[in-house]
């Protein structure tokens, strides 16, 4: 009798270190649900030539990323340059009431950042992107970073310039 109960106890205690062995071996990651996210591949950015055109479809392709477009007839430029030792995009977009400047990658947002501002945080968001703003004598600045770029929206300081703007994607 005694043998059994001995039996008995070693048989649940290897199914219990086996259990706790298999449960230790298990992979969380093959339990998850979630779905795979795939990302695009980037293409680098090389240099190219200054590309100018009013199609703001045209001007989104040149520049490889989505801006934020302002409402009304606009002008724009694609150029390249030099930040740091790596290829970069500006965007120059000029509308009636407002100028959108932008780089690609967004590493290189401080070469279009005005030095003599200091930007604070902003209540207001464009396109689910946080702003912070700052203001001179003269016009008011929105800075943003997007997902590929970054980005600064100059608007004049009277009353109700703020302006719509629309996300024009290449």
């Amino acid at each position: 009798m005694l043998r059994r109960i001995g039996a008995a106890a070693l048989a649940l205690l290897m199914m219990a270190v086996f259990y706790v062995f298999a449960v230790m071996q298990e992979d969380e990651d093959t339990k998850r649900t979630d779905a795979f996210l795939v990302r695009e591949q980037e293409e680098p950015i090389t240099h190219i030539a200054p590309f100018t055109s009013q199609d703001p479809r045209a001007l989104a392709q040149a520049f490889g990323a989505a801006f934020p477009l302002p409402s009304g007839p606009v002008t724009g430029e694609v150029t390249s340059f030099t930040h740091h030792g790596y290829s970069a995009l500006r965007l120059l977009v000029q509308a009636q009431n407002a100028l959108v400047e932008g780089v690609r990658p967004k590493s290189a947002a401080s070469s279009i950042l005005p030095g003599h501002l200091r930007f604070a945080a902003s209540e207001r968001a464009l396109f689910g992107y946080a702003i912070t703003a700052a203001d001179s004598n003269e016009y008011r600045y929105y800075a943003l970073q997007t997902d590929k770029a970054a980005f600064v929206i100059t608007l004049p300081l009277s009353e109700g310039a703020d302006g719509s703007f629309a996300l024009q994607e290449p």
